[in-house]
C-alpha cells in the first residue's frame, strides 16, 4: 500500500473525529447554555436535608452554590465515589436506589462495606419500605 495513501486515509479519520468532538462539544454547550437560562429563571433555597453534589463529590447548602452545580452537572463527570463517601463520613448508613433495577444498591455495598442498600423499584416498593421503617425491599 503506498505511504501517500495511508497518510490520507489517517488524516481523513482523524479530521472526522475531530468534526465528531466539535459536533459534541457544541451540542454540550448548546444545552449547558439552556440549562444556565433555566437555572437563572428558577427559585432555589437551601435545601431540606443534606444534599451530596455529584459534580464536586461535597455537601452544598448554599442556593446560589447549588444552582451553578446544578447546571454544571449536565456536562460534568458524576464524582460518585466521592458522593458515596462523604455521605459514609457524615454517618449516612442506609443508602435507597429509586428506579428499575438495583446497579447502584450493589455498588454502594461493595464499596461501602457495612452500609445497607435498598432499590425501591416502585411506588409500591417505596411504600412498602417507608412502612417498614426502611427495612422491607429488593436487596
Amino acid at each position: 500500500i503506498d505511504p501517500g495513501v495511508l497518510d490520507t486515509a489517517w488524516t481523513l479519520a482523524v479530521a472526522a473525529e475531530l468534526r465528531q468532538w466539535v459536533r459534541l462539544h457544541r451540542a454540550e454547550r448548546e444545552v449547558a447554555a439552556d440549562i444556565d437560562l433555566a437555572m437563572a429563571r428558577a427559585g432555589f433555597s437551601a435545601p431540606a436535608f443534606p444534599l451530596v453534589a455529584n459534580v464536586t463529590g461535597a455537601f452544598v447548602e448554599d442556593p446560589a452554590e447549588l444552582r451553578g452545580l446544578l447546571a454544571m452537572h449536565v456536562v460534568s463527570p458524576v464524582r460518585w465515589e466521592a458522593s458515596l463517601r462523604a455521605l459514609a463520613e457524615a454517618g449516612f448508613d442506609t443508602f435507597v436506589e429509586a428506579g428499575p433495577g438495583q446497579v447502584l444498591s450493589k455498588i454502594v455495598q461493595r464499596d461501602l462495606p457495612g452500609v445497607r442498600a435498598r432499590a425501591v423499584g416502585s411506588p409500591e416498593d417505596a411504600r412498602l419500605f417507608a412502612a417498614s421503617g426502611g427495612e422491607q425491599a429488593r436487596q
